[in-house]
Parts: structure tokens; C-alpha cells; sequence
């Protein structure tokens, strides 16, 4: 049924904690460091001339990245934040 649109023609379920754990390795392997679980409460882009973002956390830690990825969910901090990313000039309070 399934083997007319893909190669892997079966279903495989694993947990969620299992999916992270592979992930996460994969990406220190490239040198990318997951941070959690952290509260984003304000973000601002471009904040020097190779376009980082700074991201604003519920303990008043700020740091500076070039990729900020809100995986929790459709109503994500960091989402919600970024989607006025043109029009931010400073660190935005967010409201949930």
C-alpha cells in the first residue's frame, strides 16, 4: 500500500524522548548546543552586522544566536516573538 510512495514502506513509532535524544547528539556532533528548558519573553533580530538575535529568557539571561528554533508548539514563544521581527527595536516583551 504504502510502497508506491516511498522506499521505507512501514510505520515506525518511537517516543518522543527517544526522537530528542538522537536529535540532540546529531547536532552536538556539529557543534550546536541545545539550551532548555528555557522561557523566551523577548527576542530581537540584526543586532550586529551578521544579522544574530538576541533572545531575552524568563530568568533575564539574554543571549546571542544565529539560529533560535521554538519547538514547542504552535504557540511558541519564540513564534510568536518573531513574527514581528521587522519591526522590533528592541527586546519585546511577551505576553502569553
Amino acid at each position: 500500500m504504502l510502497a508506491q510512495y516511498t522506499k521505507y514502506p512501514y510505520v515506525l513509532i518511537l517516543p518522543q524522548n527517544k526522537t530528542e535524544d538522537v536529535l540532540e547528539e546529531h547536532l552536538k556532533g556539529l557543534g550546536i548546543e541545545v539550551q532548555r528548558p528555557y522561557k523566551a519573553v523577548g527576542i530581537k533580530g540584526d543586532v550586529d552586522e551578521l544579522g544574530s538575535t538576541e533572545v531575552l529568557f524568563e530568568s533575564g539571561e539574554i543571549i546571542k544566536a544565529q539560529y533560535v528554533i521554538g519547538a514547542d508548539g504552535a504557540r511558541s514563544a519564540v513564534s510568536t516573538l518573531s513574527s514581528s521581527f521587522l519591526s522590533i527595536s528592541s527586546l519585546m516583551p511577551f505576553h502569553a
